[in-house]
């Protein structure tokens, strides 16, 4: 949905109401490029992919930082209470 050719009918007058702290340097293409590493994240988890060589904390940072600007307060609650980082420095 954050491809360029919606971006005139959906996003045109909508992009800053649904993502509420996007900063002004940020847009649409922005959204999409971290959308994309997100998606293909999933994609490589529900195949089965390996991701040994993944930096799962880079990962991470991209989905605090796509969600803080979708909604702030849920970004807030995950730090705390999200494991991965405590999970990835154990080095399991």
């Amino acid at each position: 949905m954050l491809q360029a050719k919606y971006n005139p009918t959906i996003w045109g007058r909508n992009l800053r109401s649904s993502f509420t702290k996007l900063p002004a340097t940020e847009n649409r293409d922005s959204l999409f490029k971290l959308g994309g590493t997100l998606a293909n994240f999933r994609n490589r988890i529900s195949h089965h992919e390996p991701l040994i060589k993944t930096d799962i904390m880079n990962i991470y940072s991209y989905f605090l930082k796509m969600l803080g600007w979708l909604c702030p307060d849920t970004a807030a609650w995950i730090q705390p209470n999200c494991e991965v980082a405590k999970t990835m420095r154990l080095k399991p």
